[in-house]
């Protein structure tokens, strides 16, 4: 089309124009060193010589003795200044930092003699004067210390100020995943490379986004949870940047084993023995516990010793040099723990460890990270990273595999097969200095989220065979895992393609841009038989297709200008992102045809007409201030607007329902696939809308950063963001011109929805000195959401302009597509349309004009104009009509008010590390103790109190504290043995859950009702789950380094 030509001559334009502006790379993995070299006098130096030590890096000072380093890893490093006839100068413990100036000054005194080398500390700025967004940086000093008790990068996260303590990495009241897979407004980084997008199928009938690196990897790890720079897209709460670590010119590595002893692991009694139960468990009846399977023969009633199993976690580390000027950096991480319940493996993970949910019976998984760097020629540097995964589980619900409730006696396995994980990202680097100003790097990547479900049981046609449920003699547990046909295939696939600039074009400018291009691939069939001839398939890919993806491509553009002036640092840019659809959409709206006569069924759909669709497109200003007002105070504002593309399983997902398995159509004594589906009805989720938009977010803030005392920063922030265009589902309600009445389509995704967050976000630290430091983090938000949405309508009305059209509408169909008079096996299987006769056209348009003008002149009974939006034409579909309807059955939420949500209105967490010094001697040197606290306020709940009207109540706070206590040893040749051990909620902490905090509200009760008939017959039944989290483990881990 002539419009894409234009967008790719203009694109092609604005590459150029980056190239000749010089920028630097998106979701930057170094920072950069500067300074100025003076005598003792004060007068500039210039031609000395600065060099970073260890490293090939290094420059001299211009006329006023000013000097820059660009393209400096995060770490701390040694910095040496030198001039022929001056004392040469070292200054140890300089920290670059990813995206961040670090200011690093010498004072060179001449010497007459012979020159002496002078080595000082360098001290490490308190606060970051040219940092105008809210962004918070753990190194590796700081992952290191916590990692004994915080084993995982996203729980590292969490320690962070802004992060929600959910598992979810939810930031600042952020959109998440309502099956808890994560947050899909955030977007994260691994060396600059862009993780799963999160709008690649973020929510249910999807694997979990692979966003994890192993923590013994990371370089550094920071979190901009607001005032994103440009270079930042796709994502509307914030970005997490992982830089992992590299080789170096020595053989370096770990291991570290951590042992999970046996033990009961929920609270409440052994679930085989738990009221939980009721009267179900029978152990004192020998006719119960003997019964067996009529069919397989095995014991029915037989518990498994699930709190004896022991637990396991290795994760190590090898780096160093390959060849000269090359070296290499893994890691692999393998995790065998025990499940908290009876399962179809004892052994396994959870991906979410912090509230034990997300289950995976995958003793054999692996998860490593890996990274090769290497400089060609001093003024180029290559690298090759990536990460892989891998796991599976046994996969089925009810009757299945072994699980808590009525399938607890199943067998180890499943009688739907087991599903696999893939998870790769696979990136190569190239990075060329042009001049000791200016570099340019370019990044090839791509990323893989897959999975599949193997030995998944159909018949020769690919129909399900589930069985029916063969319970037990009491007719309550499951007697055998049944055969269940339900599985799930997603593939998820990204090739993405960077191309950035940086360049200092001035003292006071370092200017930035890049461009991206990003081709997906989306597809899921997920697919579940409740019985032999009832099912429900949902499809995310190409239209009407159920095994071909949707292949969009995302591309942006930025440009930013970080200007640096005395008392003030101002960041301004602008971002450019469009969505190429690379695929025909649905005419109109695939909403409105469910249900119609001509589209009713899995295989009519595929006869709807498909058209070009439009690109989406965006722009979004960004503006950072922030003002030194000392050496150890900054004020900082931020204003942006982000931009962020839906859910693509959202955009693209259908749904069908059936009642009856695919019939025959000719006659062959086969299904073909043309009949694959026929008797399906499209009920459920409709995609593919063709009028989407960005969902927008506008922001606001205003933050400090005060180093008020010694080595203690504080940080407070104040925010406000405004989300319009959100993402939300209501229905279509297409009038029917045979029927003359509203018919009622599928449920469909618009952008009909906000959510509004405000808060404030403090964080304070204290790095570690004097043998001690400390984090605390607190935010305290107020999330409102579902301005006029929640559930909504659009009714479709035709006019007889559409219904003359002869492609648009018919309603009844033939088996005899070759046209013979007959239907037999030389026919496809298929059906194709009956046209309208000449009668039924002028008869339904005129039905269809009736019903139009009684709208319009306000006499049909059913249309409200001060509820319903004024009909008018579609614009890109002549003849069809529509309005809406606001505020029907609204579900928002709003914390504000009390409403129910997702979101917490306040969490927090403290980290504490006291260590000892090494001179303390062998026992008691090199000792650290790390206790770690973490605390959510209730979410809300409405119900009313008695003799009170209904109102929002917020439910109890959950609080959770965790030690570690580690000893270090060392051994000649730099082996260093670490003994540690864990206490996991320490204080055995027991907090409600929400769902039985009405009683806990309205009678003070943390427990069933003393007058409750249930309670009184069998004690607590709801035992197991009743309260948050878990009760108090304790670990025992060694680790080895060298």
């Amino acid at each position: 089309m002539k419009s894409d030509r234009v967008f790719w001559i203009v694109f092609a334009f604005l590459l150029l124009f980056s190239a000749t502006s010089s920028q630097q790379a998106v979701a930057g993995t170094t920072g950069k060193i500067k300074g100025q070299i003076v005598d003792s006098n004060g007068q500039a130096l210039p031609g000395a010589n600065v060099i970073i030590e260890g490293t090939s890096q290094g420059t001299t000072t211009g006329p006023d003795g000013d000097y820059l380093i660009l393209l400096v890893n995060p770490g701390t490093y040694t910095l040496t200044a030198s001039m022929i006839g001056y004392d040469q100068i070292s200054k140890t413990d300089v920290q670059a930092i990813a995206d961040f100036t670090t200011t690093v000054d010498f004072t060179l005194k001449e010497t007459a003699l012979e020159m002496t080398a002078i080595v000082v500390v360098a001290e490490r700025p308190p606060v970051e004067p040219d940092r105008t967004t809210t962004k918070y940086i753990l190194d590796n000093s700081n992952v290191e210390e916590v990692a004994p008790i915080v084993k995982d990068t996203e729980q590292v996260l969490e320690l962070l100020a802004g992060v929600g303590l959910d598992g979810d990495t939810s930031i600042r009241g952020g959109d998440t995943s309502s099956s808890g897979s994560g947050s899909s407004d955030v977007v994260y980084y691994v060396d600059g490379v862009p993780m799963s997008a999160v709008n690649v199928e973020r929510r249910s009938h999807a694997s979990r986004n692979f966003q994890s690196v192993n923590s013994s990897a990371v370089q550094e790890l920071a979190v901009v949870t607001g005032g994103m720079e440009a270079e930042f897209g796709n994502a509307q709460a914030g970005v997490v940047n992982i830089v992992t670590k590299e080789g170096s010119r020595d053989f370096h590595g770990s291991l570290d084993y951590l042992l999970n002893p046996a033990g009961k692991k929920h609270w409440g009694s052994n679930v085989y023995d738990s009221p939980y139960y009721q009267d179900k468990m029978k152990w004192n009846d020998s006719n119960w516990t003997g019964e067996t399977d009529p069919v397989t023969g095995r014991r029915v009633h037989e518990r498994i010793d699930y709190t004896g199993v022991i637990g396991h976690r290795i994760e190590g580390t090898l780096s160093g040099p390959v060849v000269e000027n090359a070296s290499f950096f893994t890691s692999a991480r393998y995790r065998g723990l025990a499940a908290i319940f009876p399962e179809g493996k004892q052994r396994g993970f959870y991906l979410y460890p912090d509230r034990k949910s997300g289950w995976i019976a995958s003793p054999g998984n692996i998860e490593t990270s890996y990274k090769l760097t290497g400089i060609a020629r001093s003024k180029f540097k290559v690298g090759v990273g990536g990460i892989y995964g891998r796991s599976g589980s046994y996969w089925g619900g009810s009757g299945a595999r072994r699980q808590l409730g009525r399938d607890i006696f199943l067998p180890e396995g499943s009688g739907a097969g087991q599903v696999k994980y893939k998870n790769d990202l696979v990136y190569v680097s190239l990075t060329h200095i042009l001049t000791p100003k200016t570099f340019y790097e370019a990044k090839l990547s791509f990323f893989r989220d897959n999975q599949d479900t193997t030995n998944v049981p159909v018949d020769q046609y690919g129909e399900g065979l589930t069985e029916d449920i063969r319970r037990d003699a009491d007719g309550y547990f499951t007697a055998a895992p049944s055969t269940r046909t339900e599985y799930q295939l997603t593939k998820r696939e990204r090739v993405n393609f960077k191309l950035d600039f940086s360049s200092q074009i001035t003292k006071g400018h370092f200017v930035k841009s890049g461009f991206e291009v990003a081709f997906d691939k989306v597809l899921t069939v997920w697919e579940r038989w409740r019985s032999m001839t009832s099912f429900a398939l949902r499809v995310a890919g190409k239209p009407y297709t159920r095994d071909t993806p949707w292949e969009p491509i995302q591309s942006s553009w930025y440009i930013q200008d970080k200007m640096e002036f005395h008392g003030l640092v101002l960041n301004v840019g602008a971002r450019y992102d469009r969505l190429d659809w690379g695929t025909q959409v649905p005419q109109g709206e695939h909403g409105l045809w469910s249900m119609a006569p001509m589209t009713k069924s899995w295989t009519r759909q595929q006869l709807i007409p498909l058209v070009d669709a439009k690109a989406l497109q965006a722009w979004s200003p960004r503006v950072g201030v922030s003002h030194p007002i000392t050496d150890r105070a900054t004020i900082r504002y931020s204003f942006g607007v982000f931009r962020q593309l839906p859910s693509t399983w959202y955009i693209a997902q259908y749904g069908w329902v059936s009642r009856a398995r695919a019939a025959d159509f000719n006659n062959n004594g086969q299904i073909d696939p043309t009949e694959v589906g026929n008797q399906s009805d499209s009920r459920d989720w409709s995609g593919f809308w063709n009028h989407i938009k960005y969902e927008t977010t506008t922001s606001f803030e205003v933050g400090t950063d005060w180093n008020f005392v010694g080595d203690y920063i504080s940080s407070l922030t104040v925010f406000y963001k405004s989300g319009t265009d959100q993402f939300f589902y209501g229905n279509s309600y297409w009038w029917d011109p045979q029927k003359q009445a509203p018919q009622r389509g599928g449920a469909d995704w618009r952008n009909n929805s906000y959510e509004d967050v405000r808060g404030i976000e403090l964080s304070l630290r204290k790095n570690l000195s004097h043998g001690f430091s400390f984090l605390v983090s607190y935010n305290k938000q107020w999330v409102s959401a579902a301005r006029q949405s929640g559930w909504w309508r659009t009714y479709f009305v035709p006019d007889s302009n559409w219904v003359a059209t002869g492609s648009n509408y018919y309603v009844t169909h033939s088996r005899d597509t070759n046209g013979d008079g007959q239907v037999n096996s030389s026919d496809s299987g298929a059906e194709v349309p009956v046209l309208l006769t000449a009668e039924e056209i002028q008869e339904f348009g005129h039905r269809a004009n009736e019903r139009l003008r009684a709208i319009q002149n306000g006499t049909a009974a059913d249309y409200d104009p001060l509820k319903e939006t004024e009909i008018k034409e579609m614009e890109d579909w002549p003849g069809m009509w529509s309005y809406k309807q606001f505020n029907v059955n609204p579900r928002g939420r709003n914390t504000a008010q009390g409403t129910f949500g997702t979101e917490r209105p306040g969490f927090g967490s403290v980290v504490f590390v006291y260590h000892s010094p090494t001179d303390y001697g062998p026992v008691w040197g090199d000792i650290s103790v790390t206790m770690v606290y973490r605390m959510q306020e209730g979410r809300a709940r409405r119900f009313a109190l008695p003799g009170e009207p209904p109102k929002w109540w917020f439910g109890p706070m959950h609080t959770r504290t965790d030690l570690a206590f580690v000893k270090r040893f060392q051994i000649r040749n730099q082996v260093r043995p670490t003994l540690y051990f864990n206490v996991r909620n320490l204080f055995n902490q027991r907090d409600l859950q929400p769902r039985p905090a009405e009683d806990w509200w309205k009678n003070g009760l943390d427990r069933p009702r003393p007058d409750s008939g249930t309670y009184k017959q069998f004690g607590d039944t709801g035992e197991l789950s009743r309260y948050a989290g878990f009760p108090r483990e304790i670990e025992l881990g060694v680790m080895v380094s060298f």
